[in-house]
């Protein structure tokens, strides 16, 4: 019994308490039982790797690999569709364009596990010292594991589309799932690239994949505390991202691989070579972990900010960026969605939730959010009556106030539409958002990374956003306005026509 044999018996293990706590899980979702699946999968393939690695005769060895194979084969299909549908709202959509793809990840495994099974081994020799057995591979085998390295890289991919998607406090809930089976497919592309760069199964390779295993489980655990980690509806682009940070590291770490290989060739070999290439990987993989980190962003630009004697905001960049996000939106939803977006990724704040003021300028109406959804935000609406204080103070003052410092009545029902998600989140911050002498809505920030207080300059550069929203929800009514008149007109118009008509026949059959 080796050090393989535990870590892949006790990774086994993992994910099939993982696979069954899914099984049980409250929430509801497709998601969530594609990755019960999954995990389950995960954990019959390490156990048939560990008693693969515990086999004393060829014959054992060659029937458990085979098992391990025809195992690994459902894993691609599995997880590429739980990275389509983990935290989306429109996963459907996304379903139907991947559908080919989905299908060809299913069956091309599964044929060429079930079909070429008698050419998926070539052979079996032990490596000296330690005498560990070398499954070399058939071609079959060596197409299956291609298939399965360029299913890690899509699933990758598709999980950085929904981080890049998410913001404030959903991303948060999300991150470590995304980053608990990043880290896991990052193994498997190590682990991949290693059996078609040797034509066989390492046992090293198992070892690392159940390392890998481990560490995922445990990053998913912690995510799994915190509530609605698989009820958050995100909608990504369908437009394919021409910036994959996945797809540059993937290419990075095989570009890496191949000049070792070949380098290795060259000074006549290097039996280190693949924990060279494993400390590649590592570091590629601890390179993503600081890129997703929301503290080391806000440390950076405090310290770009504070030791090189700058304003904190770019306002140039700032306007720019924000005239890209909001120009093309045509309705007040997609308006307020972007700007929350926006202001989440701008001001490092985790909750931004944006109400809007209806035509009786009485009531508010759920406009978006970094941190409810559109049911739980309709619950914390409060009555006209409690809201007629707090509309006439903001019409009245039209600057941005924090609302955790003053202890007027009027502030109450603020306080109680955006709710605290962190304990040392931070006060919270309500922003007018007015044009013409109206109150069109109000904007509320919370969680701010690391609890950090809004300064003056923060106050000011809320409150030219503010007005620029005004600005753009007074347009988009006024469009509507417009529209809806421009139909009325029609209508009266096809009806005088058709009224005419009638009086013309009427007369005629009068006659």
């Amino acid at each position: 019994m080796n050090l393989s044999f535990i870590l892949q018996l006790a990774a086994a293990t993992a994910a099939a308490g993982m696979a069954l706590a899914m099984f049980f899980w409250s929430e509801k979702s497709p998601a969530r039982w594609l990755f019960a699946v999954g995990m389950g999968t995960l954990a019959l393939e390490s156990a048939f790797g560990a008693l693969c690695t515990d086999a004393v005769h060829p014959e054992s060895v060659a029937y458990w690999q085979q098992w391990r194979l025809l195992t690994r084969a459902l894993l691609p299909s599995v997880w590429l569709a739980f990275s389509l549908t983990y935290s989306r709202g429109n996963y459907r959509d996304f379903l139907h364009r991947w559908r080919w793809v989905l299908a060809i990840s299913l069956l091309l495994p599964v044929g060429l596990s079930a079909g070429f099974h008698r050419e998926m081994i070539a052979g079996i020799h032990q490596i000296p010292p330690a005498q560990e057995w070398f499954v070399q591979l058939g071609w079959p085998g060596l197409a299956q594991s291609a298939v399965n390295l360029l299913a890690a890289v899509l699933t990758l991919m598709n999980l950085e589309r929904t981080y890049r998607a998410a913001v404030g406090t959903m991303r948060w809930r999300i991150k470590y799932v995304i980053l608990g089976v990043g880290l896991l497919f990052a193994g498997r592309i190590y682990s991949s690239s290693q059996v078609l760069l040797f034509s066989g199964v390492n046992p090293t390779f198992g070892a690392v994949n159940a390392t890998a295993l481990l560490a995922a489980c445990l990053l998913i655990l912690r995510s799994l505390l915190r509530k609605g980690v698989f009820s958050v509806d995100i909608y990504p682009s369908h437009t394919f991202l021409s910036a994959s940070v996945v797809i540059v590291l993937a290419g990075v770490y095989l570009m890496a691989v191949g000049l070792l290989a070949k380098l290795s060739t060259v000074f006549g070999g290097d039996t280190a070579f693949p924990l060279k290439a494993f400390l590649v990987f590592a570091a590629l993989v601890g390179l993503a972990m600081l890129v997703m980190s929301d503290r080391l962003r806000d440390f950076a630009q405090r310290f770009v900010s504070r030791h090189l004697s700058r304003p904190r905001y770019d306002y140039r960049k700032v306007w720019q960026t924000f005239t890209q996000k909001t120009t093309s939106r045509l309705t007040s939803e997609d308006l307020c969605r972007a700007v929350a977006e926006w202001l989440s990724e701008t001001f490092n704040v985790l909750s931004v939730t944006i109400w809007l003021v209806d035509e009786s300028g009485r009531r508010l109406r759920f406009g978006a959010s970094t941190s409810l959804t559109p049911p739980g935000a309709n619950r914390l609406a409060p009555s006209p009556a409690d809201l007629r204080g707090a509309i006439n103070a903001l019409k009245n003052n039209p600057l941005p106030v924090d609302i955790d410092a003053t202890s007027a009545d009027w502030a109450r029902p603020l306080r109680q539409i955006n709710p605290h998600h962190f304990q040392a989140g931070g006060s919270r911050v309500c922003v007018p958002v007015a044009a013409g002498g109206e109150l069109l809505g109000v904007v509320t920030l919370g969680d701010r990374v690391g609890g950090l207080a809004f300064s003056l300059e923060d106050f000011e550069l809320l409150k030219c956003i503010g007005d620029q929203v005004g600005s753009n929800l007074l347009s988009l009514r006024l469009s509507d306005k417009l529209a809806q008149g421009k139909e009325l007109e029609a209508f009266q118009t096809m009806s005088a026509f058709f009224v005419h008509d009638l009086k013309n026949t009427a007369h005629t059959l009068a006659l």
